[in-house]
């Protein structure tokens, strides 16, 4: 019997039996399904039904096993997370033998769950930390990856937990996969949470099992080596070799992360870039958002890397991109909207910029809402804006002065404030 048919026709046996499962059989069952994809609705609803009603004699496997398969398979429970949140607090909170019976397995599963099914509980995720910190010995590499990047996801991270977590990683440093790498390294700089040596290790790594990493991963660490400001010109270097062999597998997210992990860090990657222009032109930019085409024009302008024709394509998806966003959030994609104001000046046509600056607030909204045919130029950028866009600008309004008295502030914000 092929596959399907079988899920379905076990679907259809249990489906009569629920209220006879118990808790190993509801942790299974769902595990099983969500394993093989074959997670059936009636069958799942049927199964969160029953959990729910026998919750008090559920073991801390089974309750793993149910919140890991709904998350893995995408199907919203409410009521179950509601319920297996309640109940692992007040174990944890009053120290129950249940709670004595969770180890590192559970606990990762459980924290990976919940932030990847996007359903934040402050108490649960106080609960485990504290937990875990206790036993991070007992934890595998797999389980604290998955614990840095639950945290780092639901923004849950603490700097004793993280610092406990980079602790116990860098001891086993060596078993960490590549994906587990990644996802360390990703949390780290999502987190915002400094950890040197840790970087140092994962650099390492990574160069020995690059050959491992999927093109998520590849992307996912850019990012985050970018994000961190960490400097490892070696590690960009052959990031940049690998990426350039296998850019097919990557989508429109993944190429607007490196282009922008690569120009934030000043590395210089020319080949990379001619691929990733190519690539985005051969695919057409209909999958790009208005981010990813905002984070690609800022990251090919301040890397200063001329690409005509993927301006042009970014110049005729601009206008369909700006409906489906706020202006502020085009501005506030770059770390300094000012940066990107003048990255589009330099690399597509001024109707463009117009275009992508029009709806956003202050100065450069001002700005953008002149009349077409007016000779004010936009506010003058200040002394941290990238130089290439200062000479350029010096050139182009060498007359042209700041109308506001920010002089103050211009130097430590990067960009007129008024």
């Amino acid at each position: 019997m092929a596959a399907p048919q079988l899920f379905d026709a076990l679907s259809d046996a249990a489906l009569p039996q629920m209220e006879r499962f118990n808790a190993q059989d509801l942790g299974n069952t769902a595990w099983a399904c969500a394993k093989n994809d074959k997670c059936d609705p009636r069958l799942m609803r049927a199964i969160e039904a029953q959990a729910c009603r026998t919750m008090r004699r559920l073991e801390p496997q089974n309750l793993s096993n149910l919140v890991w398969s709904f998350a893995t398979a995408g199907i919203a429970a409410p009521n179950l997370f509601r319920a297996v949140a309640e109940n692992v607090v007040r174990d944890g909170r009053r120290n129950t033998p249940r709670w004595r019976r969770y180890n590192a397995q559970p606990l990762a599963n459980i924290v990976w769950s919940y932030a990847t099914a996007k359903h934040d509980v402050p108490q649960l995720f106080e609960v485990i930390g504290n937990a875990a910190m206790k036993c991070f010995a007992d934890f595998d590499t797999q389980n604290l990856a998955n614990l840095a990047w639950s945290y780092a996801t639901v923004e849950r991270a603490t700097p004793e937990l993280f610092a406990a977590l980079a602790h116990a990683s860098l001891e086993r440093m060596g078993d960490f996969v590549a994906q587990a790498l990644a996802s360390t390294a990703w949390a780290y700089a999502k987190a915002g949470i400094k950890a040197p040596a840790l970087f140092r290790n994962i650099a390492i790594q990574a160069q020995a099992k690059l050959a491992n990493f999927n093109h998520q991963a590849l992307a996912n660490i850019a990012w985050a080596f970018a994000a961190a400001e960490v400097d490892a010109p070696r590690l960009y270097d052959e990031i940049a070799e690998s990426v350039v062999t296998r850019l097919d597998h990557f989508n429109s997210q993944d190429l607007a992360n490196l282009c922008q992990a690569y120009s934030s860090v000043r590395r210089s990657a020319p080949k990379l870039f001619d691929f990733i222009a190519e690539t985005a032109v051969t695919r057409g930019l209909a999958a790009f958002n208005a981010q990813d085409l905002a984070n690609t024009a800022f990251a090919f302008g301040t890397a200063g890397h001329q690409a005509p024709v993927l301006f042009a394509e970014i110049e005729k998806a601009a206008p369909r991109e700006m409906d489906h966003c706020t202006g502020q959030g085009i501005v506030n994609t770059c770390r300094r909207g000012v940066d990107f104001v003048f990255a589009s000046m330099a690399l597509c046509s001024r109707e463009t910029t117009r275009q992508l600056v029009h709806t956003g607030s202050g100065p450069f909204a001002s700005w953008a809402s002149r009349p077409r045919h007016s000779s004010t130029p936009p506010p003058r950028p200040c002394r941290r804006t990238s130089t290439r866009f200062r000479q350029m600008w010096r050139r182009r309004r060498s007359s042209t002065r700041c109308s506001c008295s920010c002089r103050s502030n211009a130097r430590t914000r990067g960009y007129c404030p008024s």
